[in-house]
């Protein structure tokens, strides 16, 4: 499964997912950007990025908020 996930130096948070293909969460980057600068203007300066976990199939901290 694939997520987007935000890194602030060496700590990381899975924010949406699970998706089927690493296409299907790039297109979610920036929904995913804009709602995280909206809870914290600081986002701006964390790294944004997708990853394929293996055998973790939760949902992202968006999508359990219903914020995606």
């Amino acid at each position: 499964m694939y997520y987007v996930v935000v890194a602030n130096g060496p700590r990381y948070t899975v924010l949406a997912g699970p998706y089927q293909t690493n296409k299907e969460a790039l297109a979610m980057m920036d929904k995913v950007r804009r709602v995280a600068y909206r809870i914290n203007p600081m986002t701006v300066f964390y790294a944004f990025d997708t990853c394929r976990l293996i055998g973790y199939d939760k949902p992202g901290l968006f999508n359990r908020r219903g914020l995606i």
